[in-house]
């Protein structure tokens, strides 16, 4: 059983390459797979997820394993929601030649770490309409306090990113990044100042951080204020909802 184990992984790791470069339905560009942060908080591996082909297809993404501290979390989201750490498929619907340029893979670690810890998570992306059509990506965060960050992972300042999609219809998300520990308050407000949305009320950790502003029935079409308040910064992002 174990020579069958090795076997398998030495296989796998044998196509990775082949892999990389035999997608014709689509093309998966990551902007880091490996991450090295010294401090605990909320991390994303960002990327793109491209349909290279002439028909509408949806992209199954899976996450086949975990490997690493069990009360960490890590989430799969697209350019249609962020979705929670219990459900390891999703599906991201894409038009001939559409990028979803937000894809991301959200850890959330605890406060308590170990120094060497590492979080690796495997991941598949398939083409619905040619199944064999597939990419396999291993994203590895390494928890060190005695080694230079990875300048992607840790935020020097406080920032609030322009709202994506925007405009938008049903949902956007906001990232914000924090260099320390902070009390954040983060809302969506009308134009003439009344609060609409609070997104995030409390202190939460250093990393980077996001929330998704949903629209609701009650909201009309128009622009709306996103507002961060962290230390004695303050930051607005304007979005402008579509129905």
């Amino acid at each position: 059983m174990r020579k069958h184990s090795l076997f398998t992984i030495a296989l796998l790791f044998l196509l990775l390459p082949l892999a990389a470069t035999a997608q014709e339905t689509f093309l998966f560009e990551a902007d880091h797979l490996d991450m090295t942060v010294s401090e605990p908080g909320f991390y994303q591996f960002h990327g793109s997820l491209t349909n290279a082909s002439a028909e509408e297809d949806v992209f199954i993404i899976t996450r086949l394993s975990v490997e690493g501290p069990e009360d960490w979390t890590n989430s799969i989201c697209t350019h249609e929601a962020c979705y929670p750490p219990f459900l390891d498929e999703v599906e991201d619907p894409l038009t001939p030649g559409e990028t979803d340029d937000v894809f991301s893979l959200d850890v959330q670690t605890t406060q308590e770490i170990e120094e060497g810890t590492e979080y690796v998570i495997t991941v598949r992306f398939a083409s619905t309409n040619v199944p064999e059509d597939t990419l396999i990506q291993v994203f590895t965060l390494t928890y060190s306090t005695n080694s230079v960050d990875d300048p992607s992972a840790q935020p020097f300042e406080y920032s609030l990113d322009p709202v994506y999609p925007n405009p938008f219809n049903a949902m956007s998300r906001v990232n914000f990044t924090l260099p320390q520990a902070s009390k954040v308050q983060l809302v969506v407000m009308s134009v003439d100042g009344r609060i609409v949305q609070t997104l995030a009320d409390g202190i939460l950790p250093a990393g980077n951080h996001q929330r998704v502003f949903r629209s609701s029935p009650q909201m009309a079409s128009g622009t709306y204020l996103v507002t961060l308040r962290a230390a004695d910064k303050h930051f607005v992002q304007r979005a402008v909802l579509l129905k």
